[in-house]
């Protein structure tokens, strides 16, 4: 059995990843019936995680799912929906709690909130697992059909990937676009009074600059241990703006939904799309606007949640970042037995592997976890030539630049400007240093990842799924992308 790697080196806690396995393979079937995921596998070395599915199980479930979406927009419409609704009654759950003394709370009251929390997500992940793995399996049929679509109408048309981008963008706005608009406003009143540096920025503007932390700072969370926006980043945000055409950027984001519907409407004009095929269109825009809608609620309750997650770990012995290494099911038993979960969480520090399964969950730690993984067949290779690396175009463009390998925050100070960016997948941790890149190129993620959504707001040609760009690729070596065809090639 060859399984598919979702996603890896990735900050994610066992916390975590046990409830969205568990859903994923319990909870979905609950609710799909025909879903054929049995199992699902977490791994982590160095607090570092890799996730994987079996290929053939992922793929026929995500098949069925993709061709009743494809008969009828609406039953997938209900997913993303239900799942929408779920992960925001999960966020107000916890933002209803009292967290300010914790201290004084009992042991009986942390639990009842830390197991009221861990059933909200998985009853929510249950229905929201559809977006992810869709987004992550670009070979289901329904993004197979729209690169039909696009090779039949798009023929003869030089702007072809601009189309693709107004036909699947998210028909309404994001958090992410709320925090640019916000930033404008500030960077249109210090650009009004002259100001240009970032001391005179975070000098002047304090108490607005304070709000955006107060208000978004939360996006950056790593749904484990970090928090990367401070005052100081918000600063440097509103100095990036001060010299862009802030004014109609503005009046854009104001207008987001009636000017992406009316670029939607002119795109498929433009490729003589019929009914059907701007159903399918508008399936992929509501695939990525759904998923980071939810994505946004259950991150604002688990960077709320952290604090009980920190609690416990205090009464326990453990550090913050070891207290997301504890299962749910777990913290009665460590509050009891604190010396033996102390031992056992600085083995899973260093290596992991948790299976899920229908009816049982295999623990491994340390040597054992490690041998356990080398017999999991992996998904085939993708071996490269030489010549060229291909993936799917996501934002388009052409560049040519410098490669840096950025996968983390601690990797960003060897990003300068005009660079090309190589990541396994972007996130909002290395957000400075994607507005750097001349091209951002990434191994992991679909039409609506990470690095597709914010590399269209920055335009910045951008190439997702290549699959291997982050393993052949070296610091330094220069490439050229054209992310028109989603091709990439070495130069001498």
């Amino acid at each position: 059995m060859r399984w598919t790697k979702i996603w890896s080196d990735r900050p994610y806690p066992p916390f975590l990843m046990d409830l969205v396995t568990g859903a994923t393979v319990q909870g979905l079937k609950k609710i799909f019936p025909e879903s054929e995921i049995r199992q699902g596998v977490n791994y982590w070395k160095n607090a570092s995680s890799s996730y994987y599915y079996p290929e053939n199980e992922l793929n026929v479930t995500m098949g069925k799912i993709a061709k009743k979406a494809i008969k009828n927009p609406k039953f997938l419409l209900n997913f993303f929906q239900k799942g929408f609704v779920l992960s925001k009654e999960l966020r107000k759950f916890i933002e209803k709690k009292d967290l300010s003394r914790l201290d004084k709370k009992r042991d009986k009251e942390l639990l009842k909130i830390a197991d009221e929390a861990s059933k909200k997500f998985f009853n929510f992940y249950s229905y929201g697992t559809v977006a992810s793995l869709l987004g992550y399996t670009t070979e289901n049929p329904i993004y197979s059909k729209m690169d039909t679509i696009v090779k039949i109408k798009g023929r003869g048309h030089k702007k072809i990937q601009q189309y693709v981008e107004a036909l699947t963008n998210p028909p309404k706005r994001l958090k992410i676009h709320e925090l640019e608009l916000e930033t404008l406003e500030i960077a249109e009143k210090v650009k009004r009074i002259g100001l240009k540096t970032k001391a005179q920025i975070s000098k002047k503007f304090q108490d607005e600059l304070d709000k955006l932390v107060e208000k978004f700072a939360w996006m950056s969370f790593d749904f484990c241990d970090s928090i990367f926006w401070d005052r100081d980043h918000f600063a440097k945000l509103v100095v990036e703006k001060i010299n862009s055409g802030i004014r109609k950027r503005i009046s854009f984001l104001i207008d987001y939904e009636k000017n992406t519907t009316k670029h939607f409407i002119s795109a498929s004009k433009k490729m003589k799309l019929n009914n059907e095929e701007v159903k399918i269109f508008k399936l992929i825009g509501s695939l990525g606007y759904y998923k980071w809608l939810r994505e946004y609620e259950f991150q604002k309750a688990f960077f709320l949640f952290k604090q009980v997650q920190d609690e416990f770990g205090r009464r326990i012995g453990l550090t913050t970042l070891e207290s997301k290494f504890l299962l749910p099911d777990e913290y009665k038993k460590a509050l009891t037995n604190k010396k033996f979960y102390k031992k056992l969480i600085k083995n899973r520090m260093k290596e992991l592997l948790i299976v899920n399964k229908r009816n049982a969950r295999v623990i491994l730690e340390g040597k054992k976890a490690k041998k356990e993984f080398s017999k999991i067949e992996k998904g085939a290779e993708f071996k490269f030539d030489g010549a060229e690396i291909r993936g799917n175009p996501a934002s388009s463009g052409y560049a040519k630049g410098k490669v840096k390998i950025i996968n983390s925050s601690k990797e960003m100070r060897k990003m300068n400007k005009g660079d090309i960016l190589v990541s396994q997948a972007t996130t909002p941790e290395i957000i400075s240093a994607m507005k750097k890149a001349a091209a951002i190129i990434t191994n992991e993620g679909g039409i609506t990842s990470h690095a597709a959504i914010i590399s269209r707001e920055l335009k910045i040609p951008c190439v997702i799924g290549t699959k291997i760009a982050a393993q052949v690729l070296k610091d330094g070596e220069v490439v050229e992308v054209d992310a028109n065809k989603g091709i990439i090639k070495k130069l001498e």
